[in-house]
């Protein structure tokens, strides 16, 4: 076996965008005409024109397959958690689980995915509170990242413009509770199968023109396989400011989980024991640290000025113990060498030296990538879309394990790209 770890570490994202908006009848939406004299009043279900929050409009009027899914949605059977909700209660939606972790779905909408797999074609946008989540490297999205419990609502779109990068297929926008949208608290404890533990707590309230919510939540269980155990710990901080004409929300999310979803075994291994596995370790090391500022400021019934400000810090090391296609060298001079797949490329570690065929068990892969994304213009007139312009640069080099999963690691050599 082959032993690949892989730190994707730090991703430090800095980004705004500014949007002037013409809402027409959008802003209005929300106090439609109703039907006069006593009587039941209807009920009009409003979705976001972009990902930004604040600018809404009667979903009738959306040129566009719009579902949406909410807070009391995610709970219903059990403790919140984004992907059941959006698996039972939303056409055109499928989950599958390449990773063999509950935290690390794979979300497909009409045959586009969301996935945290590198290497995946994405072609699903997601937004948390008006910024883009696809991670800068790959595009991925980590979902363990976004605490289920904070979720106040998400709208899934079918594909537009207004969402940028990766919306082919559609896009995803996640808002989250703040001290208007959720008063009250509220704790939760539970336990299961398999030393399953959780337990979350979430407090919310406004006072006049300010608001203030905080929620909380720590997850481990030891999973029905070997080496499958998961600890999660999400946090989330939102201080808010609704005035008549102006509306500010600061956002701080934090995570720091460790997950551990071994790989598919042969089913000769599973009729032996269910719990068997057959390569491993498989183990995903995420953290997070994200701070996010909106700001609206309605200027006319019709016009409202909105823009987005955020940092995101995200570190992640992945170790894979997959099989690897490494052979003996067999060219006479690297004879009793290891050599990539075509067995003429000579392997050397990170201090160069070369890898012998025997007795070295299988050598092991590991690499350090830093990706940055940015706006190249902050504020500047043409940033006119809600999707912040990005870019950004990759580097790759070697790097050793920790003394953990350590064994000889094979030199990686140096990238960039743009």
């Amino acid at each position: 076996m082959s032993h690949h770890p892989r730190n994707t570490g730090p991703h430090r994202a800095l980004a705004a965008s500014f949007v002037l908006s013409w809402a027409g009848t959008g802003l209005a939406a929300e106090t439609a005409d109703l039907p006069a004299g006593p009587g039941t009043l209807q009920e009009i279900l409003v979705i976001g024109t972009t990902p930004v929050p604040g600018l809404t409009m009667d979903i009738d009027k959306v040129p566009g397959n719009v579902q949406s899914v909410f807070s009391g949605d995610l709970g219903q059977n059990g403790a919140a958690r984004l992907s059941s909700a959006l698996e039972s209660h939303l056409g055109s939606v499928s989950i599958s689980d390449s990773l063999s972790d509950p935290f690390q779905p794979d979300v497909t909408y009409r045959g586009f995915e969301a996935s945290p797999v590198l290497g995946t074609p994405q072609g699903l946008a997601v937004y948390q509170n008006g910024v883009r989540i696809n991670e800068a490297f790959g595009d991925s999205v980590n979902w363990d990242f976004i605490p289920d419990v904070a979720i106040n609502r998400v709208d899934i779109v079918s594909a537009s413009p207004l969402y940028g990068l990766n919306a082919l297929g559609g896009a995803m926008a996640v808002t989250m509770k703040n001290g208007f949208t959720h008063d009250g608290a509220g704790a939760e404890l539970s336990g299961g199968s398999f030393n399953q533990r959780n337990a979350s707590a979430e407090f919310g309230g406004h006072h006049g023109q300010f608001g203030l919510y905080a929620a909380a939540r720590a997850f481990d269980e030891d999973g029905w396989r070997l080496f499958s155990h998961d600890a999660v710990r999400q946090y989330y901080l939102d201080a808010s400011l609704h005035g008549e004409a102006t509306t500010l929300e600061l956002s701080y999310s934090r995570a720091n989980n460790r997950l551990f979803g071994p790989g598919a075994a042969p089913v000769q291994s599973l009729a032996v024991d269910p719990a068997a596995v057959f390569t491993g370790p498989q183990a995903n090391l995420n953290d997070l640290d994200f701070i996010t500022l909106d700001a609206s400021r309605t200027l006319a019934p019709d016009t409202a000025l909105q823009a987005v400000g955020y940092f995101r810090n995200y570190r992640q090391y992945v170790s894979n113990g997959n099989a690897g296609n490494d052979t003996a060298c067999t060219t006479p001079a690297d004879a009793g060498f290891l050599c990539q797949s075509d067995a003429t490329t000579p392997l050397t570690n990170a201090a160069g030296a070369r890898l012998p065929t025997f007795p070295m068990a299988a050598p092991a892969s590991s690499a350090r990538t830093i990706s940055n994304s940015f706006t190249r213009k902050p504020g500047a007139a043409h940033c006119s879309s809600p999707a912040a312009r990005r870019g950004g640069g990759t580097t790759i080099n070697s790097r050793r394990a920790p003394p953990s999963m350590r064994r000889t690691p094979i030199s990686s050599p140096e990238s960039r790209s743009a």
